[in-house]
């Protein structure tokens, strides 16, 4: 009489898949690594294990693979997925597009009633619903009846990504005054006549 006992004490062969940086904008992996066994069939599972970066969009996944043979002898492998955003929102609409605000300047004519706009900034991001921005706008120069504004935007994402751009007004100020330059108190920078010109005073 003989007894042959036949034993599977060995683990599976898995597959080692590579780490991988991905932008936040990229698809995350779903793909499992390959595996083997030398007695039996394997199946192979997956736990993932999210760690938290330094802003919502950026952040880290451990996924840990297990496989596992008929007899429930098993082997691990780890990948790590680095995802990172580093991509600044762009506008969608509000701004002129133009890259040097001061051959493209927005003329604003205060004798038709019309004011500085208000600004209004569409935005869009790759990863973030609700990016932000603030502005800042600077009186480059002035006289009575002309004023030119640098408009700043300062936008960012939750991130820090940043974008800087700018927009220059030509504003049109309401000057009254003698715009007849026949007249003793002619003001050529007045562009409205308030009938003050006067004719004599100057002989």
């Amino acid at each position: 009489q003989q007894t042959i006992t036949v034993l599977d004490n060995e683990a599976p062969m898995i597959e080692a898949l590579t780490d991988l940086f991905l932008d936040c904008a990229a698809d995350l992996p779903t793909n499992l690594p390959s595996a083997s066994d030398n007695c039996s069939g394997v199946t192979v599972s997956v736990s993932e294990e999210v760690i938290p970066g330094d802003c919502p969009q950026s952040f880290s996944i451990v996924r840990t693979f297990t496989a596992t043979d008929a007899c429930g002898n098993s082997a691990n492998s780890v990948q790590n997925v680095n995802v990172v955003d580093e991509t600044a929102p762009t506008v969608v609409s509000g701004w002129n597009g133009c890259e040097d605000p001061a051959t493209c300047a927005i003329e604003i004519n205060g004798l038709l009633g019309e004011t500085l706009p208000e600004a209004s900034l569409s935005l869009t991001d790759d990863c973030d619903e609700s990016p932000s921005y603030s502005v800042n706008d600077v009186v480059l120069s002035s006289t009575a009846a002309l004023e030119v504004v640098l408009r700043e935007y300062s936008i960012q994402d939750a991130c820090g990504n940043s974008l800087t751009l700018f927009e220059q007004f030509n504003v049109i100020l309401v000057n009254p005054g003698c715009t007849d330059s026949a007249a003793c108190n002619y003001d050529s920078d007045a562009n409205v006549s308030d009938d003050s010109c006067d004719y004599c005073s100057c002989g």
